[in-house]
């Protein structure tokens, strides 16, 4: 069982590391917000924070998913550099939002949440940030003076590949999800186990 005081306090320290390096990492290039790794950390802060805020005020946690959420969206982060910009993950400040963010929060939803309370329908819900961002950036790269990222310049490439692009890329996340969402039920039975063993152990003794 976890702590409900612990996990507020997680939260909110959590939600000021990626809030923090949100918008630090940005300041001066505001025209840039538009790019996956600000709206992903800033989105993973929020919850965070909302989580924290709720958890202290009324003694109980936001749906466990949402984190679920929040940890898929950031696996999309470590993916995208890994494809497109791998210094990201290396070079300088660039590593705490694009690789040390992503790995706390994996490290808080195996630590901190409990799955079983949540259903396998919930990892598509995973799915609706990628999705929502995911158009905007094709829109954003239609309307506006300049594309989000060159590598999915609307004005290039075909609507159907980026259409093709896109599905894969949300087949891939909700694999993630899936894995994220099985494996946090595995340990969370198996810590469970371990207690009850002690347990009883204590009581032979």
């Amino acid at each position: 069982m976890v702590n409900i005081k612990r996990k507020a306090f997680a939260n909110i320290t959590l939600s000021l590391l990626f809030l923090g390096t949100a918008i630090v990492g940005y300041i001066g290039h505001f025209n840039k917000c538009v790019e996956m790794t600000f709206m992903s950390n800033a989105f993973t802060g929020g919850v965070l924070l909302l989580g924290g805020i709720y958890a202290f005020i009324f003694k109980r946690d936001i749906p466990h998913f949402l984190y679920l959420d929040c940890a898929v969206l950031m696996s999309s982060v470590i993916a995208a550099c890994l494809l497109f910009a791998p210094p990201m993950l290396v070079v300088g400040t660039a590593i705490i939002p694009h690789l040390i963010n992503p790995i706390a929060i994996f490290v808080y939803y195996f630590k901190f949440c409990d799955a079983r309370g949540c259903r396998l329908w919930h990892v598509f819900t995973t799915l609706i940030f990628p999705t929502v961002y995911y158009v905007f950036m094709i829109l954003y790269g239609i309307m506006g003076t300049r594309v989000v990222y060159y590598q999915f310049n609307p004005n290039i490439i075909s609507v159907l590949n980026l259409t093709l692009v896109g599905a894969a890329a949300l087949v891939g996340l909700f694999l993630v999800g899936v894995v994220l969402f099985k494996l946090n039920i595995r340990l969370r039975n198996a810590a469970d186990r371990r207690e009850l063993k002690k347990a009883q152990s204590r009581t032979e003794a």
